[in-house]
């Protein structure tokens, strides 16, 4: 039977370089075009917490660079997201209400 060696998969994240990707990414959305205003802001998605990389590590550090607005994916995430930031605007991409009540 064929397998694959073990081996930890590790992700590392440099503050650093996501406040640079930041900054770069707010000043192309920034650019007047048909598409983009230069009142723009930038919306994280921080669903599936943080995409894996722990969404109490990653929402303070984007706040602090100047992120107000963060999306998720179920009220539960956005509760999470609600206690890491009082004054963050969150969207909740998924349902809020319990799909058995529907009729």
């Amino acid at each position: 039977m064929f397998s694959l060696p073990l081996r930890p998969a590790a992700a590392l994240l440099s503050r650093k370089v996501l406040a640079q990707n930041l900054k770069r990414i707010q000043r192309e959305v920034k650019t007047q075009t048909q598409l983009h205003r230069p009142d723009a802001r930038v919306m994280a998605m921080v669903k599936a917490d943080a995409y894996g990389h722990d969404l109490s590590l990653i929402l303070p550090e984007l706040w602090k660079i100047g992120v107000r607005d963060f999306a998720v994916a179920s009220l539960s995430e956005g509760i999470q997201a609600r206690e890491l930031s009082s004054k963050a605007r969150i969207l909740i991409l998924g349902g809020t209400f319990d799909w058995r009540k529907v009729s």
